[in-house]
């Protein structure tokens, strides 16, 4: 949704429609606000906050990211030569963390596995450089661990299960952080850059495809979905013929954009 320009804010959140077996509480959103005085928050401050995506997401684990030693969640980093992400991942003792990824655009772009993570209080904490693509970005870190299966905070299976195997999991995501790379003051999407690039080469597709060598997947799979509301169909022959040319990322690109066009298609015929 962030790719195609939708700038929705995350949730965590739970109920409970039993005594005991989906316990209220578990799954949460954390708002950032001045808090100093708990009893007087200030409303309009902490919905703001939410609306501009300020938040962390908890399901057992907290994971808390600063992108040069300021931006978080919500914000917009400013164009810099070097990009430094801290990263904190926190919880009880009596969950553990096990991994924590980073993605920038939807996609993985770092993983580490965390040791000694049984301890309360702050699990793992580390600071990492990255290479980013040269245009606007944003990035997501998520922490992972085995759930809990102790009954005072088991965890239940979900409503509606996609698999007949149900391997329970702790999670904490931050909120998306922004990146300005490109240094305009603005936060560019993927479906931004991918519009420009479609309408620039109009109808060159290999004019196209080259100078998608330059961006990330989550352009590429934008400017698919541009072309097809063109005309220009994932199977098009046009657009096979000039693919033959493209880059393994470019082709890799329309490749999955293709099956999940595939997929839908099926899965709207069936209904």
């Amino acid at each position: 949704m962030l790719n195609r320009g939708r700038l929705l804010t995350p949730v965590g959140c739970s109920d409970s429609h039993d005594v005991s077996r989906y316990i209220v509480g578990q799954s949460r959103t954390y708002i950032q606000a001045e808090d100093r005085e708990p009893g007087k928050i200030d409303i309009g401050q902490a919905v703001q906050s939410f609306v501009n995506g300020k938040v962390l997401l908890s399901y057992g684990l907290l994971t808390q990211m600063k992108v040069n030693s300021r931006y978080g969640p919500g914000e917009l980093v400013p164009s810099a030569k070097a990009w430094n992400v801290s990263l904190t991942v926190s919880g009880p003792s009596w969950v553990k963390a096990e991994q924590i990824q980073l993605y920038a655009n939807g996609q993985l772009i770092r993983s580490e596995q965390i040791k000694s993570a049984k301890r309360g209080g702050v699990k793992w904490q580390e600071t990492w450089k990255l290479n980013l693509p040269s245009h606007d970005c944003f990035l997501v870190a998520i922490a992972t661990g085995p759930g809990v299966t102790a009954p005072y905070w088991q965890f239940a299976k979900p409503y509606q299960p996609d698999s007949p195997e149900f391997e329970s999991q702790v999670v904490g995501s931050t909120g998306a952080v922004w990146i300005d790379v490109d240094g305009d003051g603005n936060r560019t999407t993927a479906y931004d850059y991918a519009e420009r690039l479609v309408k620039q080469h109009q109808a060159d597709l290999e004019a196209l495809f080259k100078q998608l060598e330059d961006y990330d997947q989550a352009v590429i799979l934008q400017a698919a979905s541009l072309l097809r509301k063109r005309g220009i169909e994932p199977f098009d022959p046009k657009l096979t013929k000039a693919l033959r040319n493209a880059s393994k990322t470019v082709q890799l690109g329309f490749a999955l954009y293709g099956e999940a066009w595939r997929a839908s298609q099926i899965a709207r015929s069936t209904n």
